[in-house]
C-alpha cells in the first residue's frame, strides 16, 4: 500500500468513491452524483503545498482504495487562516465509506 498526492488522472476513481458515499447515504451532505466536471474546481484549489488530496492506493494493481483532502475552513476569515478541513473516504471490504 502507498499513499501519494493526488494527480488529475485519480479524479475519476475519488469520485467514483465518493459517488457510492452518495448512493449509501454515509456521511456526505451532496444527494446527487457528481461528474468529473463537477469536480474540476474542487481538484484544482488543492495545492499540494497547503490543502493537498491525498490517495491511497495498492501497491500491485495500483487500484485506489481511499482518499483525503485537507480544505480552506471557512475561507477568507484571516483569523482561520491556518485551520483545515479534512475529509477522507475509502473503500472497506469492497463497499465504500466517506467522512467528511
Amino acid at each position: 500500500m502507498q499513499i501519494r498526492t493526488a494527480e488529475q488522472k485519480d479524479l475519476q476513481e475519488l469520485l467514483s468513491i465518493y459517488n457510492q458515499a452518495i448512493t449509501d447515504g454515509n456521511c456526505t451532505t451532496d444527494t446527487c452524483h457528481l461528474n468529473v466536471e463537477d469536480r474540476q474546481e474542487w481538484f484544482h484549489s488543492h495545492s499540494p503545498h497547503k490543502y493537498p488530496i491525498f490517495v491511497m492506493e495498492q501497491h500491485v494493481r495500483g487500484d485506489i482504495t481511499g482518499w483525503c483532502s485537507l480544505s480552506a475552513y471557512r475561507r477568507g476569515r484571516m483569523a482561520l487562516k491556518n485551520v483545515a478541513n479534512l475529509s477522507m473516504a475509502g473503500k472497506c471490504n469492497d463497499e465504500r465509506i466517506a467522512l467528511s
